[in-house]
């Protein structure tokens, strides 16, 4: 596997942002759509570019990724901070999936 030289996601340092997270008119286009599937119109102001890295953590795990290629991903240095993202998603690790 090659390492692509950025991060699939940016990273967010003390509230500033090394790189754009996603664009002003992305972020229309993605609270447009969050209106349309039901959100509720509070749920939909608090939406932001950072919003799509806990989520992609998040869906990342429930897809079988591991922590590092995660963290790899993401460009995140600390476990701690993708654990708290995992912490949310909800996984029976007792079911055995024949796919994976």
């Amino acid at each position: 596997m090659v390492n692509p030289p950025f991060s699939l996601l940016s990273s967010v340092v003390k509230a500033a942002s090394n790189n754009v997270l996603i664009s002003p008119a992305s972020l229309q286009i993605l609270k447009k759509l969050a209106a349309r599937a039901g959100f509720t119109p509070e749920d939909v102001f608090e939406i932001s570019g950072h919003s799509l890295r806990p989520g992609a953590a998040q869906q990342l795990t429930i897809n079988g990724v591991q922590l590092l290629p995660i963290m790899r991903a993401g460009g995140w240095r600390s476990m701690n901070v993708v654990a708290r993202y995992m912490g949310n998603v909800d996984i029976n690790v007792w079911q055995h999936d024949q796919n994976r």
